[in-house]
């Protein structure tokens, strides 16, 4: 199978691409009583890891930004359109399915930090539903493993450092092996820094049945 690869001489510095070609991380909701608050637009933050001031709070992971989080090039974030809605539609239910993650978010009070896994647009905006789109697919598949094993999946494990959550949920896609390649690293970060690891479908999935699934509890006594 030939892919469609970018260049060789961005493929080779994905990692020091302009920041204007990062999708940030940042910080959209409030978490009260397990109840997600999303923030105004003026008032979504950009995460500074030069300067982290976010810490001790839930970190949602996604996979890689696509068109819509770069629909406007001035204000490019992630989980925007049904993926952020339905973040904020389903994610107290999503929380409560799990008695050791409820333990944690119930009676109190956390910043929810979006991020992604690869913080690069690996479909390159192109389509990848339909019959028709399938090599898209395949192309943006192979660019995520290839970025996530050639460096971004330790920039992830940095990033889950500095921040210090409480709780790191893998939202990666299931249909492929995104999540499971993802929560590898996850995982070993987790572990040291004591925080709870859970794994979920990509909330653009999500409905009220959405449970997490592989929770594992590293440190419980956050109250």
């Amino acid at each position: 199978m030939k892919y469609n690869l970018l260049e060789p001489k961005l493929e080779n510095k994905i990692l020091k691409q302009t920041k204007k070609m990062v999708c940030p991380d940042q910080v959209k909701y409030r978490i009260i009583n397990g109840k997600p608050r999303q923030y105004k637009d003026e008032d979504i933050k950009d995460v500074d890891y030069e300067s982290v001031v976010f810490k001790r709070g839930i970190v949602i992971v996604l996979e890689s930004p696509h068109k819509k989080e770069y629909k406007e090039l001035n204000k490019i974030g992630p989980a925007k359109g049904k993926t952020g809605k339905n973040i904020t539609k389903f994610l107290e239910e999503v929380l409560k399915s799990s008695k050791d993650v409820w333990h944690i978010v119930e009676g109190s009070d956390f910043e929810l930090i979006i991020a992604n896994a690869v913080q690069y647009q690996c479909s390159k905006g192109k389509d990848l539903r339909g019959k028709n789109n399938r090599e898209n697919s395949k192309n943006r598949d192979y660019r995520f493993i290839k970025y996530i094993l050639e460096g971004c999946g330790k920039d992830l494990e940095e990033r889950i450092r500095l921040l210090e959550p409480v709780l790191v949920i893998n939202a990666c896609s299931t249909s492929n092996c995104f999540n499971a390649v993802v929560e590898w690293y996850l995982q070993r970060q987790c572990r040291k820094i004591g925080a709870v690891y859970a794994a979920v479908n990509h909330p653009i999935t999500w409905n009220n049945t959405t449970r997490l699934f592989r929770t594992k509890v590293v440190k419980t006594n956050f109250h």
